[in-house]
């Protein structure tokens, strides 16, 4: 995709350059520029044409920079803040694993925390074998 996209600039900044190429009898053509307020009048002196097309490529250039600048900063300040949280939130993630770990080793279930599906009165199974002796002896109960 990056070469595509790289392709598609030098296309489009050779057909720029043709143009000008082309046309460079306008581009290096004087011109003059003035404005009139009514109680002043500016001119500029005589300038090619393509000194003015540069300038206000320029500008918008200039234009487009500093009207991004805001977004940009707003970018930094939420990627900033967000890498504070995942910061946070590993550190609690460890410190409640290794809570987690050291808790499994000394400590039951707490009282009122069943498996899905489980009753409050069933005991709660400690491996597989006690699983299958618990479902066999229900099914005795039964009848099925």
């Amino acid at each position: 995709m990056k070469k595509l996209k790289y392709l598609l600039w030098l296309i489009v900044i050779m057909l720029v350059a043709l143009a000008v190429y082309q046309n460079r009898e306008f581009f290096i053509e004087g011109k003059s520029l003035g404005i009139d307020l009514g109680f002043e009048s500016f001119k500029t002196p005589e300038l090619p044409a393509g000194v003015y097309y540069l300038a206000v490529f320029l500008i918008g250039l200039l234009i487009s920079y500093f009207s991004t600048l805001p977004r940009k900063f707003r970018s930094r300040k939420t990627i900033r803040q967000l890498n504070e949280k995942i910061a946070a939130d590993e550190k609690k993630i460890s410190r409640l694993e290794a809570e987690i770990a050291a808790g499994s080793q000394t400590r039951e279930k707490p009282a009122g925390v069943y498996e899905y599906g489980q009753s409050q009165d069933q005991e709660e199974p400690r491996d597989t074998e006690a699983v299958w002796q618990q479902t066999e002896t229900k099914d005795k109960k039964t009848g099925e």
